[in-house]
């Protein structure tokens, strides 16, 4: 089992220069499901979104069944990206913890959660502009 390694490389969403308000809007429904922290400062949430390399550490409160899903279908729909030689997964790991402010654990190989399925996916969805 290896560590991932320790990066400052962040998420880019798609179409962050025309439409960055989404990236807002994923923030304060977050926010509202109580998925990640109330002290959560929206301008952190944004760097992780960025491109920019970044330290911002998101606290994630929801379960990590949760965040695992909402990355994968974030990256699946391409709304996000990484970059090249980066990992999604290790991006989640520099830039997420837990409610203890501990890293979380390899998340790769969760499934679909099936009570919040469809919550995660409308929440993904709030990125898609042409919704």
């Amino acid at each position: 089992r290896t560590t991932p390694r320790v990066t400052t490389a962040t998420f880019t969403y798609r179409w962050l220069a025309t439409t960055p308000h989404r990236i807002t809007k994923l923030y304060q429904y977050l926010l509202r499901a109580q998925w990640i922290a109330a002290d959560t400062k929206p301008e952190d949430f944004l760097a992780i979104f960025s491109g920019q390399p970044s330290t911002a550490r998101i606290k994630w409160t929801g379960s990590n069944l949760q965040l695992a899903y909402l990355i994968r279908v974030m990256t699946e729909q391409n709304y996000i990206s990484t970059p090249k030689r980066v990992g999604k997964w290790t991006c989640v790991y520099n830039h997420f913890v837990d409610k203890n402010s501990r890293q979380l654990p390899r998340l790769n190989s969760l499934h679909i959660p099936t009570k919040s399925k469809l919550a995660v996916e409308q929440m993904a969805e709030l990125l898609n502009p042409n919704t």
